[in-house]
């Protein structure tokens, strides 16, 4: 299974992103009770499918949230660059109060080329 392991920090939630034995870092908004744009989505199991994002370009839809559409896995190094998506990088740097994902683009490029067309995504802390 693949799967995406939450933190919940103060100022955001981070998380280790498993997807065919490759391993990313994670950056979404803190949970405020599912709310569009400003919250994490909930934990659960996803279906995650390639889309052509005209902001982001080719990216992975994440569907079937609860009550919530559009949420991504994209590009991004501060949790202000998400709107409930997930930021993804290399590394994760929190020995501060604003935590920042480290090689956003390098990441991405590499989940973009080692990722299938669809998969099924475990979310949970």
């Amino acid at each position: 299974m693949n799967t995406l392991i939450r933190k919940y920090l103060p100022s955001c939630t981070t998380g280790t992103l498993t997807v065919n034995d490759q391993t990313y870092f994670t950056m979404e908004p803190i949970w405020i009770s599912n709310e569009n744009n400003i919250s994490c989505i909930p934990e659960g199991i996803y279906k995650c499918v390639k889309y052509p994002s005209k902001k982001f370009g080719n990216t992975f839809l994440i569907s079937e949230v609860p009550e919530r559409e559009g949420i991504l896995i994209h590009c991004g190094n501060i949790v202000k660059d998400t709107h409930g998506c997930i930021l993804i990088g290399n590394g994760l740097y929190t020995n501060c109060n604003n935590p920042y994902i480290i090689c956003s683009r390098k990441a991405f490029n590499r989940f973009m080329k080692n990722t299938p067309d669809n998969f099924e995504l475990e979310i949970r802390s």
